[in-house]
């Protein structure tokens, strides 16, 4: 499958949830004319790109993308979410910098494809992390920014190209996005079972005594 495709069909399948009234369940979604303004702008300044750091470059629609989700955190959140979201982002981005380097070394022990463990990993370290869907998008698009810095660990290695904001790139956001919400999601629907079991073995104690 070409680059681009997997994000490609993943949007489309949340464009989908999204009219269909996913946006209520979901604390992170923007209203509609925020979305299209927003989508609107990421088309137009993905054809700009821009230097950062040494052989890295960064597209204007992942900027863009970076930008709102840190300000959107940062502006709802309070000083202990936003050290949260630091230090698990940081935990995110480790590991999936760790499996890019690990397979550009020795790529033996893939568990599905060298280029979707690491933003699955990634995305289920930060749906494991934290509980509110907000967190989970900003610390899979922190943990997907520093996937690029793999390259310049390992500049003797063959790698993807560091480009943050390609269609390689927007593949692995799209995946480790996900990977947050379904493994938040199973979180907490073991917990509301583990707190349902808890009170029943309650109520039972308390019928018997």
């Amino acid at each position: 499958m070409n680059d681009g495709y997997t994000a490609l069909w993943l949007g489309l399948i949340g464009g989908i949830l999204y009219i269909t009234g996913w946006r209520e369940r979901n604390d992170a979604a923007p209203p509609a004319p925020v979305l299209l303004l927003l989508l609107a702008a990421a088309v137009w300044l993905h054809a700009y790109e821009w230097p950062i750091g040494s052989g890295i470059r960064i597209s204007g629609s992942a900027a863009l993308l970076l930008v709102c989700l840190m300000a959107y955190v940062l502006t709802r959140g309070n000083g202990g979410e936003t050290a949260l979201l630091a230090a698990c982002s940081g935990l995110a981005g480790l590991l999936w910098v760790w499996i890019r380097c690990m397979y550009a070394a020795d790529p033996v022990f893939v568990l599905i494809r060298p280029e979707w463990d690491g933003p699955l990993l990634a995305g289920a370290a930060a749906g494991l992390l934290s509980d509110k869907a907000r967190l989970h998008y900003a610390i899979a698009a922190a943990a997907a920014a520093a996937a690029p810095l793999s390259g310049l660990l390992q500049p003797g290695l063959s790698q993807p190209a560091a480009e943050i904001g390609g269609p390689a790139w927007w593949d692995g956001l799209a995946l480790a996005a996900l990977a947050a919400r379904l493994t938040g999601c199973a979180r907490l629907l073991l917990r509301q079972a583990s707190e349902r079991v808890n009170g029943s073995r309650l109520k039972q104690r308390g019928g018997n005594s």
